[in-house]
């Protein structure tokens, strides 16, 4: 299903992956592992196997840290919202 919203990927060591778009309807979630247990997968050693979840709910964006450094927020809290 195709969205308004989206995640660009804009800078990763997988050069194949800048400018991604990824459309986020509800959930997507990153890691180093695709599949059941992920949407996107990144081939980067600094990313956990299960690293991050963005959740739209509405307006609502959701990223959650999934015990990963550093933390998306920047101030240790494992989640930020938006707006």
């Amino acid at each position: 299903m195709a969205s308004d919203w989206a995640v660009i990927i804009l800078h990763t060591p997988v050069r194949t992956l800048v400018s991604c778009r990824f459309d986020l309807v509800f959930r997507l979630r990153f890691g180093r592992v695709a599949g059941a247990d992920g949407d996107v997968a990144l081939d980067d050693p600094k990313l956990s196997r299960h690293h991050a979840t963005i959740t739209r709910v509405g307006v609502i964006v959701e990223i959650r840290d999934h015990d990963s450094l550093p933390h998306p927020s920047g101030n240790g809290s494992p989640s930020k919202r938006w707006p």
